[in-house]
């Protein structure tokens, strides 16, 4: 499939400030681009898979994800997905630029990020990552999204200044947000890490026929009290994240192959089309013919 090429045009008003805010049930799949802006992507509801060179992340209720500019990516998604996403360009930081980017936490992120020409673009290498909120984490992150929304919605007086200060607010949120405090959590042996070998099982093996009792004999725990520690920090048994997956996953081949549907069917780990539909029209409210069809035809 081939890549687009996303530029501010697309996202942005002609002549205001290129910062803006959405809230909204992500329905149409975007399958790979590239774009020339910043995009925070946290999910309110549902899920959504984030991918890039063949890696993929599922997004979960209460993840954040960061797209740099230049990074070739997709995310598809249930109709019924419901995310707040912060889209601008670095150049409306002006002098604060640097002051905001020396941050902790924007390391990584500048080094991933790179200028775009407009001629011969080619994807860079990117591993994406989702960072899991807490609830304070979660409402602070909604506050400032709504308030540029809704500034440039309204629009009143000094409202572009207005959307640069919540901006600003938002990546000081990012960098206070102490990742690699976070990322740590999920490689201990505490509940966080617990649930982060279980997702890492989970997406290594989907396509095979996985069961409670599997996970816990590899991770040496219980199955219960597995189940326990996952539902803690993602309010979902391991089964249903396994099934969100490989609906994530059998969306992506519906929509970006030709592989007939009885085969995406077993390709992401289902064991016949009438549990495959009927798992697929749960989350996505349609059969997977229909999906396909909606996708094909841009609707």
């Amino acid at each position: 499939m081939d890549t687009n090429i996303l530029d501010g045009s697309t996202v942005f008003d002609p002549g205001r400030v290129k910062i803006t805010g959405t809230r909204s049930a992500h329905s149409t799949p975007r399958f790979f681009h590239i774009q020339k802006f910043w995009e925070f992507i946290y999910i309110d509801k549902g899920f959504a898979l984030l991918g890039g060179n063949g890696e993929s992340v599922l997004l979960s209720e209460g993840d954040l994800a960061v797209v740099t500019p230049g990074e070739n990516h997709s995310l598809v998604c249930p109709g019924n997905t419901g995310m707040h996403c912060l889209l601008f360009e670095d150049k409306e930081l002006g002098s604060m630029k640097d002051e905001i980017f020396s941050l902790p936490g924007f390391l990584e992120l500048s080094i991933r990020a790179r200028v775009l020409d407009d001629i011969g673009l080619k994807a860079k290498n990117s591993k994406f990552e989702c960072i899991r909120l807490d609830f304070s984490e979660r409402q602070e992150f909604v506050r400032l999204c709504d308030g540029v929304m809704n500034e440039r919605i309204y629009k009143g007086k000094g409202w572009q200044q207005l959307v640069k200060s919540y901006l600003c607010q938002s990546l000081v949120f990012y960098s206070r947000l102490d990742i690699p405090a976070k990322r740590a959590e999920k490689a201990s042996d505490g509940s966080k890490g617990i649930y982060s070998m279980i997702i890492k099982y989970l997406e290594e093996n989907y396509k095979t026929n996985i069961t409670g009792a599997e996970i816990a004999s590899q991770l040496g725990y219980t199955p219960e009290y597995l189940s326990k520690q996952f539902k803690s920090e993602l309010d979902i048994s391991p089964a249903d994240y396994l099934r969100r997956y490989r609906v994530a996953k059998s969306m992506e081949l519906l929509c970006g192959t030709d592989m007939p549907v009885s085969d995406v069917a077993r390709e992401c780990g289902f064991v016949d089309m009438s549990s495959f539909s009927r798992v697929f029209k749960a989350f996505e409210g349609d059969t997977p013919s229909a999906y396909r069809k909606r996708c094909r035809y841009g609707i």
